[in-house]
């Protein structure tokens, strides 16, 4: 494509609704903060997410996932690590040792997963190590739509 000003016209930021659920069973949970925000430019979409003091209301199963992305991933993403972001968790059970932390989206979705090297393997973050009412996460996802 060529370089206009047109570009820049199709800006776009706001705020959308992250859900934090279990991938087996939802679960519901609450927040003393809880807040997605968007900035998009083009195709070029960067979410922001924060989630402070997780508490479990009913408890969910299986892994972590973020739903409710503001675009959906597309499905011609290029292999499983196409679109990865920086992620901060605080406080959670069993993940002291975890290293090379991550969030990932899913192609073909609107659904990101928590990630962590555990010395073996890359693993998705289970929904039971949330510590509830003390675990805070913080992610920034950047992907084309």
């Amino acid at each position: 494509g060529t370089m206009t000003s047109e570009l820049l016209n199709d800006y776009e930021e706001g705020t959308w609704t992250p859900v934090l659920r279990g991938s087996s069973v939802a679960g519901s949970y609450s927040f003393s903060f809880g807040v997605g925000k968007y900035t998009k430019i083009g195709r070029l979409v960067m979410v922001n997410v924060s989630f402070v003091d997780v508490t479990e209301i009913t408890t969910g199963t299986g892994v972590i996932q973020i739903t409710g992305l503001p675009f959906q991933i597309p499905n011609d993403d290029p292999g499983s690590r196409g679109v990865v972001g920086e992620l901060l968790i605080r406080q959670c059970n069993a993940l002291s040792t975890a290293k090379n932390m991550y969030v990932q989206g899913s192609a073909g979705s609107s659904i990101a997963y928590f990630n962590y090297f555990n010395g073996t393997d890359d693993v998705q973050v289970p929904i039971g190590t949330i510590i509830s009412g003390q675990t805070d996460f913080g992610f920034t996802l950047t992907y084309n739509v």
